[in-house]
C-alpha cells in the first residue's frame, strides 16, 4: 500500500479522489493570465480586437 496512491469511490462511498496527483488537482482550478513582456500596456480597445 503506498501513501502516494489516490483512492476514492464513486456513489454511495463518495465522489472524488485523495492524494496523488488526482487529488491535488480536485483542489485547483486552471486560470489564465496574459503578460506582456514588452512592457507596454495594451489599449483597451486591443483587448476585444479579433
Amino acid at each position: 500500500f503506498y501513501n502516494e496512491a489516490p483512492y476514492g469511490g464513486f456513489k454511495e462511498s463518495g465522489f472524488g479522489k485523495e492524494l496523488g496527483r488526482e487529488g491535488f488537482l480536485e483542489y485547483t482550478r486552471l486560470k489564465h493570465i496574459n503578460y506582456h513582456l514588452s512592457g507596454e500596456k495594451p489599449l483597451v480597445s486591443q483587448w476585444y480586437a479579433l
